[in-house]
């Protein structure tokens, strides 16, 4: 796939490439200055220990040994007297070139003759000791590698912290990024996967190809998926682009910035906010969670009007993984289950490409909502903050009413089904209301902000 430009973007940050050029300038030679001190002050190493299988004498080299025990040692080296008859310094080796980090082989394709992806996976998982605990993480991870090797995808994984709290995955990524940037444009990965540990794959005949833009969304750098609590950042699609290495690094320092503005999830609270400007939502799209951010089904919310389709997007059978945030300590237990159950009922969840509606639905989307992103954004925010605000006023009056219908129940001393049943239809009034409560906010809304025009007033005959 070729590598989106965006012609605005460009004319504002011309000079991202000389930044680019001159940030690999001076990395170079502060690590090759390093490497000259390094000999200066230490000029015969200690090279590292290597345990190597000991080479047995031969019987004969053995008796001329024992006839001869100093054959054998090396001779105490005398200094001399002049300087000038010593031999000649070996001249200190230019340093290795290294790339800032490699692709984990034990579940990626590595080695020569093998073909590789233009898309690569990211993820970080560290703990302070291994524990029964730790170890259902690990094999999540390790469930991706039949994924990679059918489908060539290099998987770096962080295994420590860089910078407290969850700012590593940033720092990572931007790490990733900047090595990718500084390839030639045909060797380099054309897209980034980050996903969070906390989530197990499911189908691994899902190719990740499947889920980045069309070529007439070249302008798209960034493909993230909604939640009811706004974006989700534990899994995510960013393009190799010096667009993404601008709003990374717009990402790890918003806090600097905006230092009186909180941010509710961390740093997915500031991807949350930048991309709600336009600089850079314009460059982002928001698809369907169930594509490849899938969560555990926690049922839905019927209080909300239907047609706002306000759910999360639950996994079903044949989705790329599920994803598994908020189940807190549960959680390794919960990975383990659905490790299991792609085990014992492989057929059921790695269902093929063709035998699923994917492709049909992936294709639906960019021909029709990814063309109204900014409205549909609008839309869920609007619909979000009013459920904040006016759906929170009416979850507390039910509250409320159902408290005060168990104690008039009680005081009439009525049978625990009685009891239950008067505590149902004080809930189902509420979510009648309820609902009929959050249309009225969205009309208001939609009126406030000049959306709908309010109907003149029929005169009847």
């Amino acid at each position: 796939m070729t590598t989106g430009h965006n012609a605005s973007f460009r004319g504002r940050h011309r000079l991202g490439r000389v930044v680019l050029l001159a940030t690999a300038l001076i990395m170079l030679i502060l690590y090759a200055t390093n490497s000259r001190w390094e000999h200066e002050q230490q000029p015969h190493p200690i090279e590292p220990g290597v345990l190597e299988t000991p080479i047995i004498d031969d019987p004969a080299t053995v008796i001329a040994k024992q006839a001869n025990p100093t054959k054998d040692q090396v001779a105490p080296h005398t200094m001399a007297a002049n300087p000038e008859d010593s031999p000649p310094t070996e001249a200190p080796r230019a340093p290795t070139a290294k790339s800032l980090t490699e692709h984990d082989k034990e579940i990626s394709p590595s080695g020569e003759g093998n073909l590789y992806s233009k898309i690569g996976k990211l993820t970080m998982l560290y703990y302070n000791e291994v524990s029964k605990d730790t170890i259902w993480y690990e094999k999540a991870l390790s469930g991706h590698k039949e994924h990679n090797m059918r489908f060539g995808y290099k998987h770096f994984v962080l295994r420590h912290e860089i910078v407290p709290d969850i700012w590593s995955k940033q720092a990572f990524i931007l790490s990733i990024l900047l090595q990718e940037l500084a390839k030639p444009m045909g060797d380099r990965l054309e897209w980034l996967f980050w996903h969070d540990a906390d989530l197990v794959l499911m189908n691994s005949n899902i190719p990740l190809e499947l889920f980045v833009p069309p070529v007439e969304f070249s302008h798209i750098h960034h493909v993230v998926a909604n939640d009811l609590n706004g974006l989700n950042a534990g899994v995510f699609f960013l393009r190799v682009h010096e667009w993404s290495m601008w709003y990374l690094s717009a990402v790890m320092s918003y806090t600097n910035y905006h230092p009186e503005r909180p941010l509710r999830y961390s740093e997915q609270t500031a991807m949350e906010w930048l991309i709600q400007e336009e600089k850079w939502g314009r460059n982002t799209t928001h698809v369907p969670q169930r594509w490849f951010n899938a969560y555990q089904n926690f049922g839905i919310d019927d209080t909300v009007p239907p047609e706002w389709e306000w759910r999360h997007g639950y996994f079903e059978p044949g989705d790329l993984l599920i994803h598994l945030p908020g189940t807190s300590e549960a959680r390794p237990d919960i990975i383990r289950g659905w490790l299991s159950r792609v085990r014992d009922q492989n057929a059921r969840y790695e269902i093929p490409l063709a035998d699923t509606t994917h492709v049909k639905n992936i294709t639906e989307f960019w021909n029709n909502d990814a063309r109204h992103d900014k409205k549909n954004q609008d839309t869920y925010w609007r619909r979000w903050h009013i459920l904040i605000r006016v759906g929170t006023e009416q979850d507390d009056q039910q509250r409320e009413a159902v408290a005060e219908a168990e104690r008039l129940a009680d005081k009439a001393g009525l049978s625990p089904e009685k009891k239950e049943q008067k505590v149902d239809e004080v809930k189902e009034k509420f979510r009648i209301q309820k609902i009929a409560a959050l249309r009225r906010a969205e009309q208001d809304k939609l009126k406030e902000e000049g959306l709908l025009q309010e109907q003149a007033p029929t005169t009847e005959r």
